[in-house]
């Protein structure tokens, strides 16, 4: 597996997540910097990204945009749903690559 697959991105402030695949945010640079003129890397190094900043840079949109004349982001359970959903596709996408290298146990018992 890459060392992609298996370096952690820190997650900060809130305590039922504390890493995810860094896999995840790979693509998102131009976001981060975006949104904190920061790197990744160096968001990383300073304790990481709250959940909502995450979920922004996952999902390439501001953290504040204007709605009805006022300053708004992403709520709590939307931005972890949306991690979720990156962490989810990460996961299968490595599987898949995997399993395309070393054939699953059942499948390979099968053809005996």
């Amino acid at each position: 597996m890459t060392e992609v697959a298996i370096r952690k991105y820190p997650v900060l402030g809130y305590t039922g997540l504390t890493e995810v695949p860094w896999g995840i945010m790979v693509g998102h640079e131009r976001q981060a910097i975006e949104n904190h003129s920061q790197t990744l890397e160096r968001l990383a190094e300073r304790g990481g990204l709250h959940p909502i900043e995450m979920a922004c840079i996952l999902s390439d949109r501001p953290y504040y945009t204007k709605k009805d004349g006022r300053l708004w982001t992403l709520s709590l359970p939307k931005a972890l749903a949306v991690i979720d959903a990156h962490i989810k596709g990460f996961e299968r996408r490595h599987k898949q690559k995997r399993e395309a290298v070393v054939p699953p146990l059942a499948a390979a018992s099968a053809k005996r």
